[in-house]
């Protein structure tokens, strides 16, 4: 199983399928991973439309990863696809907590109250990025799915 490597695992991919025991690895790797992001709390509600928004960028993003895996003549996409998924969302999140981490620091240095963070505004922003991060996941997902396919061994 790769954990970073988008190279060795889209060489891996365009040769052979991977075994029903690699694929299930990432399955689980790339359902805990995305899991850490749903938490609920009460002071991170979606806002109404946000809570429309992000199934529907589900169903477009994998449809969208569909059609760069080939569409029907496309071969092995959940296996493609959950592989992919994981090593890209590792990447991304390591930029994500990154850029968490930073803005955490820099608001925490600058002695603010904090009392901003519970405006609609602030709330409206916050599904914004957060769509913002999970479209880039798709379209990722979706580049790497189609170098794949255009590399897949007939």
């Amino acid at each position: 199983m790769e954990l970073f490597s988008i190279a060795r695992l889209k060489t891996t991919l365009a040769h052979g399928a991977l075994p029903a025991r690699e694929t299930a690895a990432y399955l689980a790797a790339q359902a805990a991973l995305l899991s850490i992001g749903y938490i609920p709390t009460p002071a991170d509600q979606p806002t109404g439309w946000a809570f429309a928004a992000y199934p529907v960028l589900a169903v477009v993003g994998v449809y969208y990863c569909y059609r760069c895996n080939g569409g029907a003549t496309g071969r092995r996409f959940a296996e493609r696809y959950l592989a992919i998924g994981w090593v890209v969302g590792v990447r991304v999140a390591a930029v994500v907590l990154g850029a968490g981490l930073a803005g955490s620091i820099g608001l925490g240095l600058s002695g603010s109250n904090f009392e901003w963070l519970e405006s609609p505004r602030v709330a409206d922003g916050a599904d914004l990025v957060g769509l913002g991060w999970i479209a880039l996941v798709y379209w990722r997902m979706g580049v790497q799915l189609a170098d794949v396919h255009q590399r897949t061994v007939r």
